[in-house]
């Protein structure tokens, strides 16, 4: 975006921090803007860049040149880029999406060729990859992709969720209270059963496993069970554990001091160390 100025690309870059650290232990993390610390992986990036062969980097969608291969580059050589803060050999861990996975493995491969010519080289990146979360109308429908008035979003107040899972979100149930009680939902569609698994308690720390609720409200889940509950219950429940969850994060964020973010930002043991040439 041509129109995004650096004031507020900084600005945007610490809010995302104070996301970030609510979600971790300040005192155990670490976290850079790269307009303060290229100069720790600039060197590493270029070496990326230039074992990255030009129809390898074009067939998984990366120019060859600037900024898109340098934020793939990056992220394979951020643990050989900051030396003492990750301590070699550690392995890198990438998370990304299942469409950034072929990007990623460009990357992996370049890494793999620069083993055989650096001293000391931590192990290939590993994957780890994520599924982003649906929009409420659909599951085929990525939340990016949704209107934006029909998301819910990590700010929103209680009042704002009810109605945005109320209004929006899609239900598998049937079309009358006696059928849905008889038959159950096809949660297979149920964008609320989707919400539950991100939402939803691990086993044991919730009266009722994840299964459970899900064999209570729909079909073939649970053979056993005679009466189902109906939409508006199972609504209420998704309300409940997708809202504990943002005030759990909102509470979390507001918790955060400035001396926390700025402790986050700084890494007191990391000398500026020389890349390897």
């Amino acid at each position: 975006d041509k129109s995004l100025t650096i004031k507020t690309a900084r600005a945007l870059a610490a809010d995302n921090l104070r996301h970030i650290l609510a979600e971790l232990d300040p005192a155990r993390t670490f976290a850079f803007l790269n307009s303060e610390n290229v100069q720790r992986f600039y060197l590493n990036t270029i070496k990326m860049g230039k074992v990255i062969p030009l129809t390898e980097s074009a067939a998984a969608g990366i120019p060859n040149i600037g900024i898109p291969t340098a934020t793939y580059a990056v992220r394979a050589a951020c643990a050989i880029s900051f030396p003492g803060v990750i301590e070699a050999p550690a392995q890198c861990l990438i998370v990304c999406t299942k469409e950034e996975e072929p990007l990623y493995a460009v990357t992996r491969t370049a890494f793999g060729k620069l083993l055989g010519t650096e001293a000391c080289m931590p192990p290939v990146p590993a994957l780890l990859m994520v599924e982003p979360p649906c929009s409420l109308q659909s599951r085929q429908v990525r939340i990016d992709d949704a209107p934006a008035d029909t998301n819910l979003l990590i700010a929103d107040p209680l009042p704002r969720v009810t109605k945005c899972i109320n209004k929006y979100c899609f239900s598998g149930g049937r079309d009358t209270l006696q059928e849905q009680q008889q038959r159950g939902a096809n949660v297979e569609v149920d964008v609320g059963a989707r919400y539950l698994h991100y939402f939803y308690p691990a086993d044991g720390a919730a009266p009722r496993t994840l299964r459970q609720v899900l064999g209570a409200y729909g079909t073939d889940v649970d053979t056993t069970v005679t009466e189902h509950m109906s939409t508006g219950e199972f609504k209420k429940l998704v309300i409940e554990h997708v809202w504990g969850a943002i005030d759990r994060h909102q509470q979390a964020m507001a918790a955060l001091t400035p001396e926390a973010i700025q402790a986050a930002l700084r890494a007191p043991s990391m000398p500026f160390v020389p890349v390897r040439h």
